[in-house]
């Protein structure tokens, strides 16, 4: 029954909602595992430096698997959206949509718990984004504004939150800057991409305050122009706690880089409500 409505589903994605509701009304993932098990593997050629691997395997079905793992996530049912992804990862474990789903669900459950953030679950949702992210890297020149890098943005602000709720400030404040100067060069390379400047021109410039200023005089993005004060007196801070001068900061002061780290992640977004991965085939 489940194989039927699947097929029927994925040909009119519309209906991944209803398909979603009824596998969890009637209990029947199971069936979805055997979906997962019973799938052929496409593969996708590698380039270096892979050397020991000649494709990267996929299941012919993986992208509507994933949405519906996805969705089950989103909707609260974590324990049946991870059996999905960790049945699909045992059998294709480098299929980067699949892990960068899995991870950004892991964060949102994070994020939706409000003040207890669970120091593990971070650690799984980081390794595999990183683990998607470096393998977007090797296949993609543009891997700076695929979702997986965006996403390790999103990561490092939620890591800076548990540190933050341990009262941990001076680690949070570093953590959440790491991803706002991440979330820095990734708006700027979308940026540049958008006016279509060469791939030389994308890496010749490496100076954060350059960069910034660039993208202030270009007016790139409403949230980032206008968090352009707050940005100022975090990188002070930054350069202070760098050379010496300070050696702690407060609480109030760690929020407010958290806060903008948070809204850096939202600026050029560039991904598929469900699929947040980059496609491989």
């Amino acid at each position: 029954m489940v194989r039927e409505a699947y097929t029927e589903v994925t040909q009119r994605p519309f209906r991944y909602g209803y398909l979603v509701s009824w596998i969890l009304k009637k209990g029947r993932t199971s069936d979805l595992m055997s979906i997962i098990k019973t799938s052929k593997i496409t593969r996708v050629p590698l380039k270096k430096p892979y050397r020991g691997k000649k494709a990267i395997d996929r299941l012919e079905n993986s992208d509507d698997l994933i949405k519906i793992a996805t969705l089950m996530g989103s909707l609260g049912y974590m324990k049946e959206a991870q059996e999905v992804f960790d049945a699909m990862l045992f059998r294709t474990p480098l299929d980067t949509t699949a892990l960068n789903n899995y991870a950004y669900v892991l964060l949102h459950e994070i994020i939706q718990s409000k003040g207890n953030y669970d120091k593990s679950k971070i650690l799984i949702a980081q390794n595999k984004i990183s683990k998607a992210a470096t393998i977007d890297k090797v296949l993609n020149e543009n891997f700076l504004i695929l979702s997986t890098y965006k996403n390790l943005c999103l990561s490092r602000v939620v890591e800076a939150e548990y540190y933050a709720q341990i009262k941990a400030y001076l680690p949070a404040f570093l953590v959440a800057w790491l991803s706002i100067e991440m979330s820095i060069r990734r708006i700027y390379y979308q940026h540049l991409k958008e006016k279509q400047y060469g791939k030389d021109k994308l890496f010749s410039l490496k100076s954060l305050d350059l960069i910034t200023e660039i993208l202030y005089l270009n007016k790139c993005d409403s949230k980032f122009v206008n968090s352009k004060e707050v940005l100022e007196s975090l990188y002070g801070l930054r350069n202070q706690l760098i050379h010496g001068t300070i050696f702690e900061v407060s609480e109030g002061q760690a929020k407010n880089c958290i806060e903008l780290a948070y809204t850096f992640t939202l600026v050029k977004e560039e991904f598929d409500d469900f699929l947040t991965g980059s496609k491989l085939h």
